[in-house]
């Protein structure tokens, strides 16, 4: 979950750090180009790599010869290259292929995890602030899917054909999953049961060389045939006879009746899934008993809008969960039963869940204030004194949080005193990289008052705000000079005060305004 869900690319969409050495630096002829995340794409190592990534058939020479330790790091140009080499909006495949496919057919090593070798791809955000991280995101996306097709399917036709260069050198197993793709085809359950069967060989001695691959999976339709295909494909790959074998780390079921997949359930605890989210799909806590069978191996669990859940008894069977979505489900005095988790969490949303004091206040005593680096508290009602500092002594304790998201809280009603408390606590958090905080009707004055203390944070990156309705304007007064000149000044002066923060601030605009005074 944590990996699957949007803020994987976390790392990758935001500005880098600041820090002295991550500047503009100047070329010789007094242009400048801008260091990405510590890469240099004017070194001449990474130029020579790209070189040499261009050409398949120079590749498919040379890469015989090349140590073996080298082979990250031409993976590495190949992505940052085809990547940065697009023009326009299309997606030049030519240029991807001819350097990821030869690598992956001369891979020296068994494994290979593509989450851990697909290097950051951050846009020049300093060169389009107006981008939201979501405009960012999309950019990425359809590269990323391609990428994610590409792969899989050079590694399937080369464990199950036999022709020539289709061989695979070692590779005997990959990791493709825990990125955030749309990709279906290639990965779907129909044609990954026809390649597991095409590879399927029952008469076969004991002593032969197998391939697994390691994918997500996502279920939206309640198909049938999408449960009976993975039914198989479980089922084939722990027969002996099995040279294809897919692992299911993470499978998503959206609105499917909890009755259809009771039975899937032991069939993913055998394939050894680790993250299952089943997200409306009319659970309840007689259904939770059946998750108990992946208790071993389960590490994220998404039980996210199955409103018939009244309690949380089970967790104290989950010796290996470390993430978890309950939103949606009614917690109200239920907070308590997360104390029962063994490991610490690192990944917890809890959207709309109706929590108040006393559940903040069991929440802040747990092992998991500790080790949290996202947590998901919005469309909770935070506006009353009692329910606002127990949120304040909450992120007082969120000591390795990352990511931290409050919109929808009713912060707004609170005194701006009480406010400064909340904003000096979240910029003493030491990791905190991504703050949102939209939705919560700040006024411009409120705003621009608290930016430069949040401007203290050094760590936070990105924040993301509402467009204060104090800069909207209505069809009563649009023709009113006066107004507008001075929400012009209002404006200016918000503007000022983001610029002074070095912080890359997304706005949202609220659609229950008539016209608003201009877009962010």
């Amino acid at each position: 979950m944590l990996e699957g869900s949007f803020y994987h690319l976390l790392e990758s969409l935001l500005p880098p750090t600041k820090s002295p050495n991550d500047h503009l630096k100047l070329r010789k002829d007094g242009r400048r180009f801008s260091i990405v995340h510590g890469q240099d794409l004017l070194r001449l190592e990474y130029l020579s790599a790209c070189k040499v990534m261009q050409d398949r058939e120079t590749t498919a020479r040379l890469l015989p010869a090349v140590p073996h330790k080298l082979y990250p790091a031409l993976f590495e140009a190949a992505i940052l290259h085809s990547f940065y080499s697009r023009k326009g909006p299309g997606w030049k495949q030519t240029t991807l292929s001819s350097s990821v496919i030869p690598l992956i057919l001369h891979w020296p090593y068994e494994t290979m995890c593509v989450r851990d070798l697909i290097p950051p791809l951050p846009p020049p955000l300093r060169k389009c602030r107006g981008d939201t991280l979501n405009t960012v995101g999309q950019r990425l996306q359809h590269f990323y899917d391609n990428v994610m097709h590409l792969i899989p399917h050079t590694f399937l036709q080369g464990c199950t054909d036999t022709e020539g260069e289709r061989n695979l050198r070692a590779l005997k197993t990959l990791d493709v999953s825990g990125h955030y793709t749309q990709v279906d085809g290639i990965l779907s359950p129909t044609h990954l049961l026809q390649m597991v069967k095409k590879a399927y060989n029952p008469n076969t001695c004991t002593e032969y060389e197998r391939f697994t691959i390691v994918v997500d999976v996502r279920i939206d339709d309640g198909s049938e045939k999408k449960f009976n295909d993975l039914g198989i494909i479980c089922t084939l790959s722990q027969h002996h006879g099995a040279v294809l074998v897919v692992k299911l780390r993470s499978v998503h079921i959206v609105s499917v009746s909890m009755k259809k997949i009771q039975y899937f359930i032991e069939l993913l605890a055998n394939n050894g899934t680790e993250c299952l989210e089943l997200e409306m799909c009319d659970v309840d806590d007689s259904g939770l008993d059946s998750l108990l069978c992946m208790s071993e191996c389960l590490t994220s669990l998404s039980l996210a809008y199955n409103r018939s859940v009244t309690s949380l008894h089970f967790l104290a069977g989950m010796s290996n969960l470390c993430q978890i979505n309950l939103s949606g489900i009614r917690l109200r005095d239920k907070v308590e039963a997360l104390s029962a988790l063994p490991r610490g969490l690192e990944y917890l949303k809890m959207v709309g869940c109706f929590l108040k004091s006393p559940d903040l206040e069991a929440l802040s005593t747990t092992r998991h204030m500790l080790t949290l680096r996202q947590l998901d508290l919005s469309e909770n009602s935070f506006g009353l004194p009692a329910d606002f500092f127990a949120l304040c002594n909450l992120c007082k304790n969120l000591v390795k949080i990352s990511v931290l998201e409050l919109e929808g809280c009713f912060l707004n009603v609170v005194v701006p005193e009480s406010l400064t408390q909340l904003v000096n606590i979240l910029s003493s958090l030491p990791d905190l990289c991504y703050l949102r905080l939209t939705r919560n009707d700040f006024s411009s004055r409120v705003i621009r008052s608290h930016l430069s203390d949040l401007a203290h944070c050094k760590s936070l990156q990105y924040l993301c705000l509402t467009t204060p309705s104090d800069m909207y304007i209505s069809d009563v007064y649009s023709e009113n000079d006066r107004q507008i000149k001075q929400l012009h000044n209002q404006f200016d002066e918000l503007l000022q005060a983001v610029r002074e923060t070095q912080i890359h601030v997304e706005w949202t605009e609220e659609a229950s305004y008539s016209h608003w005074f201009y877009t962010i």
